[in-house]
């Protein structure tokens, strides 16, 4: 073997081992924010006001209440994240856009879980389900945590029986996310089904409404999180690649440290977006071959 292909193997090598360690940080950012979600929605269970009707809302004043549509809007989202998951796994810089949104999600689930802590209101819906309220020991919650946690707020894989995750909607917060990682970084061939897109992400949002499982307030909420954070960390991204990172109105954000520890030695935020099917489909024998991508 000749020495620069040596060197060409060690360098592959680091540079995976690198990617890997920041994906999986990403990833248990991730899943930090969802079981602190859990964690909270099983303490703040049994501090719901249940004998206290619904707060006013206009959105409940002007449509019926149709409990079934929420499962419209998980058909959606589910659709939603798929698509987005298909475009991160065959991206030409699929390491570095996984991380990206896997942090992004995290962020807001982490947020939305301290928005919860901080405010409980009365259910949305006479008609929504609350399991019994007992006090909140250490073993109740656990118990509530492993109860509910693989069903990922899925109302089809397990009904809800936990009530208080309000103020920030965690399935906007979810569709939102992914709508934009699908949009952002799809191929420019596919940009005439965003308008399609955008239409069922409406519909999906004003199923949650119309199916009462949030307050309009909690809907705006979730969409202002999830694209205040997804933009501000391509904002920072874009920045720091531009070496203009501290000229950044963001500068200032709690999230800097991690978009400086994810994007170092990575590519720019703005690359070509290309799907990579073709590797999928055979092995490269050497570092050196280089592989061919398919545009879209």
């Amino acid at each position: 073997m000749k020495k620069e292909d040596s060197k060409d193997i060690l360098c592959l090598s680091n540079d995976n081992s690198t990617t890997i360690k920041k994906t999986l940080l990403a990833f248990i950012i991730l899943i930090f924010g969802w079981i602190f979600n859990n964690i909270i929605l099983a303490w703040v269970h049994d501090r719901v006001p249940l004998d206290q009707p619904p707060l006013p809302d206009i959105f409940f004043n002007l449509f019926p209440e149709i409990p079934k549509a929420i499962e419209i809007t998980e058909i959606i989202m589910l659709f939603i994240v798929i698509s987005a998951i298909f475009i991160m796994i065959f991206h030409k810089h699929k390491w570095i856009i996984i991380r990206r949104v896997l942090c992004c999600a995290g962020i807001s689930y982490i947020f939305r879980g301290i928005c919860i802590a901080m405010l409980q209101v009365p259910v949305p819906s006479k008609n929504t389900f609350c399991a019994p309220q007992m006090e909140s020991s250490l073993a109740n919650i656990l118990n509530r945590v492993l109860s509910t946690f693989w069903s990922a707020g899925i109302e089809a894989f397990r009904p809800r029986v936990l009530c208080g995750d309000l103020i920030v909607s965690g399935h906007t917060i979810c569709l939102i996310t992914g709508l934009q990682a699908f949009k952002l970084y799809s191929p420019r061939r596919i940009h005439i089904i965003f308008t399609f897109y955008n239409i069922i992400t409406l519909i999906a949002l004003l199923s949650i409404l119309i199916a009462r499982k949030h307050y309009t307030l909690d809907v705006f909420l979730g969409y202002i999180v999830a694209t205040n954070v997804f933009r501000t960390y391509h904002s920072l991204s874009y920045s720091y690649h531009r070496n203009e990172l501290y000229e950044n109105l963001h500068s200032e954000s709690i999230i800097k440290p991690l978009v400086i520890y994810f994007e170092k030695d990575s590519y720019p935020q703005f690359f070509d977006n290309y799907l990579t099917i073709s590797s999928y489909l055979k092995k490269i024998p050497s570092c050196n071959l280089e592989k061919k991508k398919l545009p879209i």
